[in-house]
C-alpha cells in the first residue's frame, strides 16, 4: 500500500512525542528545582497521607474537616493552610494511605509516584490490546508522559486519577473480550471517587451492558461489605455529610479549590453568572441538550468501544466535580477515537486531529501565560465530544473482541500527519 506524501516534511508524530516528553521532563526539573525540598510537601498528596495517619490514630475523626487540618499541619508544618484539600473520598480508600501512612512521608510520596505510574503506563499497554491498529507504542508513551495533567497535576501532586484510567482501560479491554461480568467487577475501581461512574452506569443500560452493570453492582457490595471489616457504619455518615459539605463549597473561589482549572460544566458557568438561578437554569438547560445528545451516539455506537470513548469525554463536562488531573482519561478516548478511523480505513479527520492537538497543549499555552486553562479545556471537550458522537463505528456483525490487521507504525503515523496537511 503506498503511503500519501508527507508535506508537512518537518512534523513527524515520533519527533513531537520526544519534544513532549522532553518538555515533561523539563517541566518536572524545573518544579524542583524552584521548590527544592518542599516539592513533595506541596503535593496534593500530603491530604490523603494525612487521612490515612488521621485513620490510624483516630479512626472516628476520619471526616472531622478540623481533625484534617490538623493532621495536615502536623505532618508539614509549612504547608499553606488556605490551601488545604479535605479528605473527601470513600472511607475504604484509606485501606490505601493507612499502611503507606506508617512509613516517613517522602518514602510514602515516592512509593505513591512508583504505584500511580505502573498504574498509568501499564494501562496504556493494556489499551493498546484493545487498539491494534495502533502500534506505535513508544510515542503514545511519550506524549502521555508529556501530558501536563498527568506528570504534573497527577503524578507531581499525587493524586488519585491513575486509578480511575487503569480501571477504565481494564473494564473496556474486558468487554472487548466478551467477559462482560469481570468488565463490570473492573468497573468497581472507579468507586474511589463516584462522579467518574456519573454517564459510564447509563450508557451500561442504555446499550444494553445489562451483565456488566449486574458486574458492577454485586462487586460493589461486595467491596462495602468488606470495608466493614476494617470500618465503622458511621464512616459512611460521616462520609455523607462532608461530601454535601464539600459540595456546597467547591466552587467557592479561594485558594482552597482551585476551581479555575475545573472542566466540568457547573464550574464553566459558575466562572460566567454571578445570579444562582440563573446560573442553575443555564446550566440545567445546557446539561439536558447535551445529554440528548449523548444518548443519541451511545444507541449508535452500541457495544463498539466508542460508547466507552463517548462516555469518559462528556462525563469529564457533564458532571459536577471535575479537576484538570482527570483529563487523563482522554488518553483512552484519544487512542479509541483513531482506532475507530483507522478500522474503517478512514483517514482520521483533520478536526478531530485539531482538537486532540488542542486538549493535549492547552495545558503547555497557559502555563507560561500564568493562566488557568479550565474553561478552554472544557469548550474542547464539548467540541470534541461531538467528533466522537459521529465517529466511524465497527459493524454490528463483527465481533466485539475480534482482532483486526495491523497497520504498520509508518502507514499509522502517516494517517495523522496527513490529517494535519
Amino acid at each position: 500500500m503506498q503511503t500519501a506524501k508527507n508535506s508537512l516534511p518537518f512534523f513527524s508524530l515520533k519527533r513531537f512525542a520526544i519534544y513532549a516528553a522532553a518538555l515533561g521532563f523539563a517541566h518536572l526539573i524545573g518544579l524542583a528545582a524552584a521548590t527544592g525540598s518542599t516539592l513533595a510537601s506541596n503535593a496534593d498528596f500530603t491530604a490523603f497521607y494525612s487521612a490515612g495517619r488521621l485513620f490510624n490514630e483516630s479512626p472516628d475523626l476520619l471526616y472531622d474537616v478540623a481533625a484534617q487540618q490538623r493532621e495536615v499541619i502536623h505532618v508539614e508544618p509549612k504547608f499553606p493552610t488556605n490551601a488545604y484539600l479535605p479528605f473527601v473520598n470513600p472511607p475504604f480508600v484509606v485501606a490505601i494511605f493507612g499502611p503507606l501512612a506508617h512509613l516517613p512521608y517522602l518514602w510514602a510520596y515516592l512509593i505513591w509516584c512508583l504505584i500511580t505510574s505502573i498504574l498509568y503506563f501499564g494501562g496504556l499497554r493494556l489499551l493498546l490490546t484493545a487498539t491494534p491498529h495502533i502500534t506505535d507504542a513508544k510515542s503514545l508513551y511519550l506524549l502521555a508522559f508529556g501530558f501536563i495533567p498527568f506528570h504534573f497535576n497527577t503524578l507531581l501532586n499525587g493524586q488519585l486519577s491513575a486509578i480511575g484510567f487503569f480501571f477504565v482501560v481494564l473494564a473496556i479491554v474486558l468487554d472487548r473480550r466478551g467477559k462482560l461480568l469481570l468488565s463490570g467487577l473492573a468497573l468497581v475501581g472507579l468507586l474511589y471517587k463516584l462522579p467518574l461512574l456519573l454517564l459510564i452506569l447509563p450508557m451500561l443500560v442504555i446499550t444494553g451492558r445489562f451483565r456488566t452493570l449486574m458486574g458492577f453492582i454485586g462487586g460493589a457490595m461486595g467491596l462495602i461489605l468488606v470495608s466493614f471489616t476494617f470500618l465503622r457504619p458511621h464512616h459512611w455518615v460521616d462520609y455523607v455529610r462532608i461530601t454535601r459539605w464539600f459540595a456546597q463549597n467547591k466552587t467557592t473561589y479561594n485558594d482552597v479549590f482551585e476551581t479555575a482549572s475545573y472542566v466540568d460544566i457547573e464550574t464553566f458557568f459558575h466562572r460566567l453568572i454571578a445570579n444562582s438561578n440563573i446560573r442553575f437554569f443555564v446550566t440545567s438547560l445546557t446539561a439536558l441538550a447535551l445529554a440528548v445528545l449523548v444518548i443519541i451516539a451511545w444507541r449508535r455506537a452500541g457495544k463498539s468501544a466508542l460508547a466507552w470513548a463517548i462516555s469518559i469525554t462528556w462525563g469529564l463536562v457533564l458532571n459536577v466535580y471535575v479537576p484538570i488531573h482527570d483529563t487523563i482519561l482522554l488518553f483512552i478516548a484519544g487512542p479509541i477515537l483513531i482506532e475507530s478511523y483507522l478500522r474503517a480505513g478512514r483517514r482520521v479527520s483533520t478536526t478531530a486531529v485539531f482538537l486532540m492537538a488542542l486538549l493535549y497543549l492547552c495545558s503547555w499555552i497557559a502555563l507560561p501565560l500564568s493562566i488557568k486553562p479550565g474553561w478552554i479545556l472544557t469548550l474542547a471537550l464539548v467540541a470534541f465530544g461531538c467528533i466522537l458522537n459521529f465517529a466511524p463505528v465497527e459493524s454490528r456483525s463483527e465481533p466485539a473482541h475480534d482482532t483486526p490487521p495491523r497497520v504498520g507504525n509508518r502507514e499509522n503515523d502517516n494517517h495523522l500527519q496527513t490529517a494535519l496537511t
